[in-house]
């Protein structure tokens, strides 16, 4: 069965993001409408090596987990894919397709001859699509997330998306921007479109959507099949709403009052404690409460004594502090039903 579901408007995908897309962000991105979300980045490599932290990034997918997730691997080796894949079968992680990164520009990743820089080598990230879908067969889907080329100068995402769907891809993601650009200026929707019309596997569009009226123009004028939100869902997942009633008859979607978005931002801080631990945890929110606290009174005052805060307790302890200064009540219905959908995410 194909991930996309074309019922109800074009699918919307959480994109990959390393130090983000964790479970509790994906859960979060869920409940608020995203129809899929990817996994962060996971080194074929460590999984292959069982490294411990490698597959502490699968949480939520294990047998019984969501089915509704991409599991992102990157690597620079054919073979190691497909071991790596070997492995997700063996250990029970059932995604609903596994994506293969092509789009990566962090330096790091691109100089070991994984993410963009597969985009300069067409051959071997083909043999990779064919290694991995040997692997999986039936297991799930085989998808991958793509540029629009290295630089302005070769812009090459139609053939080689042609490529990759030759090679047995079952969905090509496309982020309109080349490596060269990172993520800065616009992204080339006409790009997209170029992919859209070179190959006959559904195509998801991701770059410079906003809210709902990028969504919906991004769409007609790439036609793309499904839309993929990045960093637009920083610090206001309930984005996905808004994009979600862009294509659907609701008039209007109304946003989080500053209380429900404090009350939302302290729900996740507490599911990313259960899964990282106290001080970890709240040292690894820290980058999300400077996102959600975006563009309230005082913010910047909010944001320091944050940083000062050690723990969960110490964090809530500093937000109900600035609530009441403000005259805002902390307070979510959406948190109330969460906290009723939220399953096991600390089984294995």
């Amino acid at each position: 069965m194909s991930p996309l579901n074309m019922e109800n408007g074009p699918p919307l995908f959480l994109a990959p993001m390393a130090g983000v897309t964790d479970y509790p962000f994906r859960f979060l991105a869920q409940y608020f409408g995203a129809d899929y979300v990817v996994t962060e980045m996971v080194s074929a490599h460590g999984l292959v090596q069982n490294n411990r932290r490698t597959w502490d990034l699968l949480v939520g997918l294990f047998e019984g987990g969501t089915s509704d997730c991409l599991v992102q691997l990157f690597g620079d080796s054919p073979k190691i894919l497909r071991r790596a894949a070997d492995c997700l079968r063996t250990e029970g992680v059932r995604p609903v397709g596994v994506d293969i990164n092509m789009g990566c520009p962090v330096p790091k990743v691109v100089k070991s001859g994984a993410g963009a820089a597969l985009m300069c080598d067409p051959e071997r990230a083909a043999e990779m699509i064919a290694e991995v879908r040997t692997s999986l067969k039936s297991w799930c889907e085989v998808t991958v997330k793509i540029r629009s080329g290295w630089s302005e100068a070769t812009i090459n995402a139609a053939p080689f998306a042609q490529a990759m769907a030759y090679a047995g891809a079952q969905m090509i993601a496309v982020h309109g921007r080349p490596r060269s650009a990172f993520y800065r200026g616009r992204a080339n929707w006409d790009v997209i479109r170029q992919v859209v019309d070179a190959v006959q596997v559904p195509v998801v569009g991701n770059g410079d959507v906003n809210h709902g009226d990028d969504a919906r123009c991004l769409r007609e004028r790439s036609g793309c099949a499904g839309i993929m939100i990045g960093r637009a869902a920083l610090g206001q997942p309930w984005v996905f709403r808004e994009i979600k009633a862009a294509f659907s008859d609701v008039k209007s979607v109304r946003m989080p009052s500053p209380g429900e978005r404090l009350a939302i931002a302290l729900y996740h801080l507490e599911l990313t404690v259960r899964l990282k631990g106290d001080r970890r945890g709240t040292a690894f929110m820290r980058k999300h409460m400077g996102w959600y606290t975006h563009g309230l009174p005082e913010a910047r005052l909010l944001r320091v004594a944050i940083h000062q805060s050690a723990t969960l307790a110490e964090t809530r302890a500093t937000v109900q502090t600035y609530a009441k200064q403000h005259g805002f009540s902390i307070a979510s219905r959406d948190v109330d039903e969460m906290k009723e959908r939220l399953p096991d995410f600390l089984g294995r």
